[in-house]
């Protein structure tokens, strides 16, 4: 994934306040590939989605996203569990 990847869905398909469960599903709708391609990687769904949500913290500044807490939301397998709660900053 790259920072344009996901810049692009930051500014496209998220509200003002997003969760990181809304990002890695959009990012499953939009660029399904890339998703893949991080499963293959990482061999385990858990650890890719937390790969997903380091980029987001590691990239947050280029992102213009802020973390802004910790929730729970339902994951793409409609689980309730704790993410990274994010606010875009532009």
């Amino acid at each position: 994934m790259t920072i344009e990847d996901a810049r692009l869905i930051i500014i496209e398909r998220m509200e003002e306040n997003f969760d990181s469960h809304d990002f890695i599903k959009e990012l499953i709708w939009q660029y399904p590939a890339v998703y893949g391609k991080l499963l293959i990687q990482y061999d385990d769904v858990r650890v890719a989605h937390s790969q997903i949500g380091k980029f987001l913290l590691n990239h947050a500044s280029a992102l213009e996203i802020e973390k802004i807490g910790e929730d729970g939301s339902d994951d793409i397998f409609g689980h309730a569990t704790p993410c990274a709660k994010w606010k875009k900053l532009f």
